[in-house]
């Protein structure tokens, strides 16, 4: 979700803070530093939140006084790719990235009526509802399959009588085997992977695979006779 609200989690007391840092509801927080240039200037407003807040110095807090904007409205626009690529634009690098006041100041963004911002924060804030609903649904179904997974690999279908063994409790028609004996080969080439090339065979590394599959993705290659060479050193 892209609900762009400040998430209280994980903070931190602090003493001696005077009373002109706290935040309000409606305050919009900016990330000022970032090691990744597309991490520079996200934000998020201050919502629902009651007991005193402060922040620190790697952040900088925007108030709106405008009548016509809208601060829900703002929050959702700063995050789009609009507010996005506008805002890393306007951020200067050194070793990190940077963003601060003059760039903050320079950040032009369209400005409907009042009324269709706020259309327009209903629309997106139903949006992340729906959102919301479908990954706690999908979340909730990734529990249901884990559960259903154990109970078959242990106690299979319809099986009522179990024996105990190295790996726990399994059905008595059940047998046991080791990898090794099933095997027609496991090879490994400990680390090492040959050459890269601009083309030949395709090369399966670790971010191929994901979610049990293998994901055909920003694949590399490497030469065939590279291949068939390297792999014979064992």
């Amino acid at each position: 979700s892209e609900r762009p609200y400040v998430i209280f989690e994980n903070l931190e007391r602090v003493n001696n803070i005077s009373t002109s840092y706290f935040l309000k509801d409606g305050d919009i927080l900016f990330v000022r530093s970032s090691l990744v240039r597309d991490g520079v200037g996200w934000s998020a407003v201050v919502k629902n939140y009651h007991e005193p807040v402060a922040y620190c110095g790697f952040i900088i807090r925007a108030r709106i006084e405008e009548e016509n904007v809208l601060n829900n409205y703002l929050g959702y626009l700063l995050r789009s790719h609009y507010g996005r690529s506008k805002l890393v634009s306007l951020s200067g690098t050194v070793t990190i990235t940077n963003i601060g006041q003059d760039g903050l100041s320079r950040f032009f963004f369209p400005l409907p009526t009042l009324k269709e911002q706020k259309k327009i924060f209903e629309i997106l804030t139903t949006v992340d509802d729906a959102i919301e609903k479908s990954a706690a649904l999908i979340e909730e179904t990734h529990q249901l399959k884990k559960g259903l997974m154990q109970k078959l690999f242990t106690e299979g279908i319809g099986h009522t009588r179990f024996k105990e063994t190295k790996i726990g409790k399994i059905p008595e028609e059940w047998e046991m085997l080791i990898l090794n004996e099933a095997k027609k080969e496991i090879i490994d080439y400990r680390g090492k992977t040959p050459p890269k090339s601009d083309k030949g065979i395709f090369l399966v590394r670790t971010s191929n695979i994901r979610d049990g599959k293998i994901k055909f993705n920003e694949m590399h290659y490497v030469a065939e006779n590279t291949y068939s060479n390297w792999f014979k050193k064992g």
